[in-house]
C-alpha cells in the first residue's frame, strides 16, 4: 500500500490485522472512550515504557529494537505494579496499580 498507493476497505484492513476494530463513524466517540478507559486501567509504568520502546524502535535496526524490548521487560518486571498484576491475575481480581 505504501509503495503502490493502493487503498483497501476498512473491513479488509481488519481482516489482515492492520487495524483492531471497524465501526461506524457515529460510534467513534464511544469507541475512543472505551479504549481510553481500558488504557487508563493498565499499569502506567509498563504503558510508558512500551510507548517509548515502540517510538524509539522505529529509528533503530531490528536487533537493537529487540534488545530494547528485552530491557524494557526487565524494567517492568522489577516493579511493584508488575507483581500486583500477577497476584491479581492469580487471585481473580482487578489489579490496584500504584505507579511503583
Amino acid at each position: 500500500m505504501i509503495i503502490t498507493g493502493k487503498t483497501i476497505s476498512a473491513q479488509r484492513a481488519y481482516e489482515i490485522g492492520l487495524v483492531n476494530d471497524v465501526f461506524k463513524a457515529e460510534r467513534f466517540e464511544k469507541k475512543v472512550y472505551k479504549v481510553a478507559k481500558h488504557l487508563a486501567s493498565l499499569a502506567p509504568i509498563a504503558i510508558g515504557i512500551a510507548k517509548q520502546i515502540v517510538n524509539y524502535s522505529n529509528s533503530v535496526p531490528l536487533d537493537v529494537g529487540l534488545e530494547l524490548d528485552a530491557y524494557g521487560f526487565g524494567l517492568v518486571s522489577s516493579t511493584e505494579d508488575y507483581k500486583e498484576g500477577i497476584e491479581a491475575m492469580f487471585e481473580g481480581r482487578r489489579p490496584k496499580y500504584k505507579n511503583k
